[in-house]
Parts: structure tokens; C-alpha cells; sequence
């Protein structure tokens, strides 16, 4: 049976119900009890997570990487995992490329895998920003697959730089070579082309966001 984990803070919402999910923090001392049970179900779920699961292992276990799940708050779901964050603290940014960051202590985020992100992203941005804040973080860097690109880019305004890069290679198109994970493309508000559709832009360097209010408009 998966020990306890600490869930004393609830996120709440306006009409006083809890939320469907939420992100908690795994201690390195629990994480042999819980690993065999991950390893099984949710790194296995919904295409499965980009990472070399042996490799993260040892990683969590000497403190280099954080394990985030979000955790069901209903017993309905046959399973209590929702989703999976993985994240990391290094002394400069994780960049790869000819326009390197600023050097800075930086947070980098990989939202691994899941089901349901709309129920848990919030809460993994309020509490892993927390964190990097915490711990004196400036930038945070973030991947993601490609469908889950929007919600990576809702950690848009939590740090004074930020980066986004998909997790998992581009099998075909123009696009492959700059969509390679860990090339990190910074992110910024967009000031033209308002009147687009699109929530979002890229280029080989620059990822647009449009402004709060119009990106919400544009994403439905």
C-alpha cells in the first residue's frame, strides 16, 4: 500500500468545494514504497512519460531531481495519480543553443506525464513556483509535449525569464530541428498580430504568448 503523502493544504474554489486535483511534493524517503506502483500505472498512461525512468530513479533518490504528483482528491478514480512533475534546481539556466540565457539560478520544470491537466495545472504552478521562489530561483525552464504546450506556458510571469521546449522529439516536419527537447526557446507577450486565432507562436529562438485576457479568448 503507497504510504501517506502530505496533503495538509487543499486548494479551494469559489464555491467552497475542493478541486478535482492537486500537486504535492514526494519525499526521497517514501519514494521506494511509491516507485513500483508509478513505474506500473501512471509513467505507462497516456503515451507514457519522455524520461529513462532508471536514470530518474537514482536522481530522485540522491536529491538531484523533485517528484510532483497530483493527487485525486475523490476516491472515485481507480487510481490516485493524476499527473507527474519532475523538477530540478541548477546554478544556470539548462540552455542549449547560440543565444544562451542569463546566468542565474534557475528552476526547470518537466510535466511528465498525466491525465486531466486542466484539474491539476493551477496548482502545480502556484506550488512549484513556490518552490523556486523558495529556493532563490530567477528563470524557470519548462517542457512538455507538444499537446500540452498551453498549459506549459501558463508558468508565463512567475519568474523574470522563462523557456519552454517539448519533451519528446518531432518524428516529421520543417519544424523537427528546432523543436528538439532541451532546446529552450524564451518566452515572451506578444504585441502585433492581435487579431490571430492562435494562442501562441515559435520561432527558433522565441516562443509568443498573447496577453492575458486575449489568450484566454483565443484558447476557446
Amino acid at each position: 500500500m503507497a504510504p501517506e503523502l502530505n496533503r495538509a493544504h487543499r486548494d479551494i474554489r469559489p464555491d467552497g468545494l475542493a478541486v478535482e486535483a492537486e500537486v504535492v511534493s514526494v519525499d526521497a524517503s517514501v519514494l521506494p514504497q511509491l516507485w513500483p506502483d508509478l513505474v506500473r500505472g501512471i509513467f505507462h498512461r497516456n503515451g507514457g512519460a519522455a524520461v529513462e525512468l532508471p536514470i530518474l530513479y537514482g536522481r530522485l533518490l540522491l536529491g538531484e531531481d523533485v517528484l510532483w504528483l497530483a493527487l485525486y482528491n475523490r476516491s472515485c478514480h481507480p487510481s490516485p495519480y493524476a499527473g507527474v512533475l519532475i523538477t530540478s534546481i541548477t546554478e544556470k539556466p539548462p540552455w542549449r543553443g547560440r543565444a544562451p540565457h542569463p546566468p542565474g539560478r534557475s528552476l526547470t520544470v518537466h510535466i511528465a506525464t498525466g491525465t486531466s491537466i486542466e484539474s491539476w495545472i493551477d496548482s502545480a504552478i502556484e506550488r512549484i513556483s513556490s518552490y523556486g521562489h523558495a529556493n532563490g530561483c530567477k528563470q524557470i525552464y519548462v517542457l512538455a509535449r507538444k499537446g500540452w504546450r498551453h498549459y506549459a506556458l501558463r508558468f508565463y510571469g512567475q519568474f523574470d525569464v522563462m523557456g519552454y521546449s517539448r519533451d519528446r522529439s518531432t518524428a516529421k516536419g520543417r519544424n523537427r530541428f528546432q523543436n528538439r527537447p532541451g532546446l529552450f526557446r524564451k518566452v515572451e507577450l506578444l504585441l502585433q498580430r492581435k487579431g490571430s486565432s492562435s494562442a501562441d507562436y515559435g520561432s527558433a529562438r522565441t516562443a509568443y504568448i498573447l496577453p492575458k485576457g486575449e489568450s484566454d479568448a483565443a484558447g476557446r
